[in-house]
């Protein structure tokens, strides 16, 4: 016999004793869990939510579920290690569930008495997701995101585009909530404190322009992807406007192994083990990305951007492509020579009216900077009943 074979036979037969035996143990009123990239530290929708219920002074047991119990959390949000037994118990117990990824929670929801929000994490899907690249996904994360599917009550989204992907790339029949994305609330907050708290964390003055850098995730694909020239970037903005530019580089949570391709330097600098995009999404003057839907939260505030995709061919023949992609209203640069060109392109007059019929006739946005508290009123409904 298989030694390993023998070992994850008897691991599954005690978690399934276990979630059996904790099944059985009552919900807890007002008890909400989150959790952000299977144990990450507080961000995503989820955190909004979070410091929504935080603002509203509302009386429940906020719990978050992380890998490292020593990150930082405001007053009012227990940490928890996710996959320990006190974390299985703390889902067990819970009365409204909210999560951000489909791979499954180390729990079995209950028929009745608890709620779950999937929140997702990518409103804005430019590229074929779940069903619809089926064949393209690991088999046991197509498992995970079917059984996380079923026992989803709400899932949440911020434009008509997303909730027909959603409707049919989910494996999904259940309530789809129209309310915006709470982590896109900040977006239409005028406030200068991202600005200044990156600026200030990264060294940089006052006057400094940030680009950010941040692709999409190739989960499965080729990782050997052209990456820009960080340094010519960066020269040609300063000789365009006169004034100093940063660049930070930020690769999407799962894909930190892409970092070991970056040679970093005074103006090109490491933006991935920042803990809040919307963070950086506030601070940052331009992004470039590639098929991240981060281009969106960029548009929600009308910033400019550059797509630089020099594999959008092979990308589109092998991974697939909405044709949303070549609406989008930010330049499409397939090489290093048009990345530089686009640059020059940035400040066209027509920008805004461009990112208007955008918002308003392609995707249909519901985004204004009140899904938070939407969300909040929804859980506040379901905890009372």
């Amino acid at each position: 016999m298989n030694p390993h074979s023998f070992t994850a036979g008897i691991k599954f037969r005690l978690t399934r004793f276990l979630h059996s035996v904790l099944g059985m143990l009552p919900v807890r009123r007002g008890k909400i869990v989150f959790a952000n990239f299977l144990g990450r530290g507080m961000g995503g929708s989820p955190k909004y939510i979070a410091e929504e219920i935080l603002r509203e002074k509302l009386p429940y047991d906020l719990v978050w579920l992380v890998e490292d119990t020593n990150a930082t959390f405001p007053e009012g949000i227990r940490p928890v290690k996710m996959f320990s037994f006190r974390g299985r118990y703390e889902l067990a117990t819970a009365h409204v569930i909210v999560n951000n990824v489909k791979h499954k929670l180390p729990f079995k929801k209950k028929a009745k008495g608890q709620y779950y929000i999937q929140t997702w994490h990518g409103d804005f899907a430019l590229k074929f997701i779940e069903k619809e690249v089926e064949d393209k996904l690991d088999p046991l994360y197509v498992y995970e995101s079917q059984a996380d599917s079923k026992e989803t009550d709400l899932i949440l989204s911020g434009s008509r585009q997303f909730t027909e992907i959603a409707r049919d790339a989910f494996w999904y029949d259940g309530e789809i909530f129209e309310c915006g994305v709470p982590c896109n609330d900040p977006l239409f907050n005028k406030s200068h404190t991202a600005r200044e708290k990156v600026l200030a964390l990264f060294g940089a003055p006052e006057s400094t322009g940030i680009i950010l850098y941040a692709p999409t995730f190739r989960d499965g694909e080729d990782n050997s992807f052209e990456l820009p020239d960080f340094e010519a970037v960066v020269h040609r903005l300063e000789v365009l406007s006169g004034q100093p530019w940063i660049l930070l580089v930020r690769f999407h949570p799962l894909d930190q192994g892409q970092l070991a391709k970056v040679h970093f330097s005074e103006k090109v600098l490491n933006g991935s083990p920042y803990p809040d995009s919307q963070d950086l999404t506030k601070a940052a003057d331009l992004l470039i990305t590639d098929y991240s839907s981060i281009m969106y939260d960029f548009i929600l505030q009308y910033k400019k951007g550059i797509i630089f995709a020099p594999d959008v061919q092979r990308y589109e023949r092998t991974r697939g492509l909405r044709g949303l992609f070549w609406e989008v209203p930010y330049p499409i640069a397939q090489s290093q020579a048009e990345l530089l060109q686009s640059l020059d392109r940035l400040f066209e007059p027509e920008f805004p009216v461009r990112v208007k019929d955008f918002l308003q006739n392609k995707v249909h946005s519901f985004d204004d900077g009140h899904a938070s508290e939407r969300v909040v009123e929804r859980i506040k409904n379901v905890i009372a009943q």
